[in-house]
């Protein structure tokens, strides 16, 4: 077991569905043999059942109620169990209720997005707010990124430095290449293929556009976007407008998106900002060609892909022709050697190791 000094881990989720937090803690509850807390029932996409975590799920209602039941069902991890959480309000809550002395387990919390990049306003005092409240208890903060962890330090100068870490992603290769195998609707078609959340941050109005511009000189090539959201009808009038009806493709979500990026000509990531795009990695674990928007910090430090600046259509589109056009050679010995060094289970055992750094020198220090 990675986390033998503790009696179980448990890592609390806000809802079971599929975003990208949601999807890093499952992974990471499967190789802890830990246990998930939902505060809420997803009401679209949901993740799917686990073969070892437990999935408690507190309540049909809002996050809210969820939380405050979430006090009693934390009652048998209050001691000698490892809590982990992955969404500013949770783990502002988690240590709230540690830095009072209800919770006298370890806490790792971490750090989902670019908070200071994205947030602006009433959004942001209230992120700063959960800061405030409840870091200062955690045990160890999980930043995914050098920008990342160097934007926390300098917003939140009252959190010690020495337990701010940076830990890139983990990826689970073995489901991807397994689900990567099945078959899907897209075997026989020339496709650039897209995912996320169809919201402005994952910039996809930027990629039709772009793919408009290129459109002539690939002309037996479409444009599949995967992902549901609420941006779905205006992307669809933009789709109307530049007459691409037959060419851009939006399919919703779709449960298994792996035969997708396999088969693809290309893979993209279109996003203006982000923590990290886990699905980049996805990608890059499955096709050779893959182009993304420096959306992230260490984006553009990724060897073999091709990167380009963010909520800019005509360098997407010369990046797209780039990417379609480009030579295999070392690219997959490049991509398998970057992606092998985040596996799951180094990760948790690095979580463990600043753990026991931090606990040292807490000891020292009182």
């Amino acid at each position: 077991m990675i986390f033998e000094r503790y009696r179980q881990s448990v890592f609390v989720l806000p809802t079971n569905g599929v975003g990208g937090a949601e999807q890093c803690l499952k992974m990471l509850a499967d190789y802890s043999a830990g246990s998930m807390i939902c505060l809420q029932r997803a009401t679209g996409s949901m993740l799917l059942p686990s073969r070892v975590s437990q999935i408690h799920i507190l309540t049909e209602k809002s996050r809210f109620w969820g939380a405050l039941l979430l006090v009693g069902t934390l009652l048998k991890y209050r001691r000698d169990c490892l809590l982990m959480s992955s969404t500013v309000y949770i783990n502002g809550w988690l240590g709230l209720l540690k830095r009072i002395g209800y919770l006298k387990s370890p806490l790792v919390v971490r750090e989902s997005t670019s908070t200071f990049l994205i947030y602006r306003g009433l959004k942001k005092i209230t992120y700063e707010l959960a800061y405030r409240a409840g870091y200062t208890a955690a045990d160890l903060v999980i930043c995914q990124t050098d920008l990342m962890r160097e934007q926390f330090v300098q917003h939140n100068p009252f959190i010690a430095a020495e337990k701010i870490v940076v830990l890139p992603n983990p990826i689970d290769l073995k489901t991807i290449y397994d689900k990567g195998d099945n078959a899907c609707d897209c075997a026989n078609s020339k496709y650039i293929c897209a995912a996320g959340r169809l919201i402005p941050l994952k910039g996809f109005k930027f990629l039709i556009t772009a793919f408009k511009k290129i459109a002539d000189d690939f002309p037996d090539l479409k444009l599949i976007i995967l992902g549901d959201g609420p941006e779905k009808d205006s992307l669809l009038n933009q789709i109307e407008i530049l007459k691409l009806r037959d060419r851009v493709i939006l399919k919703g979500f779709i449960e298994n998106p792996y035969p997708y990026f396999k088969n693809a000509k290309a893979c993209v990531v279109s996003s203006s900002k982000e923590g990290f795009p886990n699905v980049l990695l996805q990608m890059m674990a499955l096709n050779n060609h893959v182009l993304s928007t420096r959306c992230a910090g260490d984006v553009g430090k990724i060897p073999g892909i091709v990167t380009i600046e963010p909520n800019n259509s005509e360098e997407l589109a010369s990046g797209l022709k780039q990417v379609l056009t480009m030579k295999n050679e070392g690219i997959r010995n490049l991509f398998d050697i970057y992606l092998n060094n985040r596996n799951p289970e180094l990760y948790l055992k690095e979580i463990y190791a600043h753990l026991q750094t931090t606990r040292q020198l807490a000891i020292k220090i009182g």
